[in-house]
C-alpha cells in the first residue's frame, strides 16, 4: 500500500526503539535495553493536553503527544509500535503510552499516545 498523503502528513522523522528484558540467572533481577528497532520512520507529533499538579509540595507538569506514523514504511516493511516502544524524533524521546490505533480502519496510518521520556 502506498501512503499518498506522507508529504503532507509527516513532517518529522523518528527512531522507534524497542524495548528488550532479561532476568539475571544469579540472582532473578530484572534489567532493561533499548535496542534501535526502526529509523527515518516518517512521522508528526502534536502536542494534545497538558496539566499541572502539586505532589508532595511540588508542582508537576505533563503534556501528551499524539503521533501519527505510516502503518508500513516504503519498502513494505511495518512499523512496530507497543506500550514498550520509545520514540525519538531530534532530541526528544517521548514514551508511547498507549497501543497504536489505525485511523479509519484501512491499515495506512497509526494514531499513538505519547509522553516526553524523563
Amino acid at each position: 500500500m502506498t501512503i499518498v498523503f506522507d508529504t503532507i502528513l509527516f513532517n518529522s522523522e523518528a527512531t522507534i526503539t524497542a524495548t528488550t528484558w532479561s532476568t539475571s540467572s544469579s540472582d532473578g533481577s530484572i534489567s532493561r535495553a533499548d535496542g534501535t528497532a526502526q529509523t527515518n520512520v516518517p512521522c508528526r507529533i502534536n502536542a494534545m493536553n497538558a496539566s499541572e499538579s502539586i505532589r508532595i509540595g511540588r508542582e508537576f507538569g505533563q503534556t501528551t503527544f499524539e503521533g501519527f506514523f505510516p502503518t508500513q514504511l516504503g519498502d513494505g516493511t511495518s512499523v512496530v509500535l507497543t506500550t514498550d516502544s520509545k520514540v525519538v524524533v531530534g532530541s526528544v524521546t517521548y514514551r508511547v503510552l498507549g497501543p497504536p490505533v489505525d485511523q479509519g480502519g484501512v491499515g495506512g496510518l497509526y494514531a499513538v499516545t505519547l509522553e516526553v521520556d524523563q
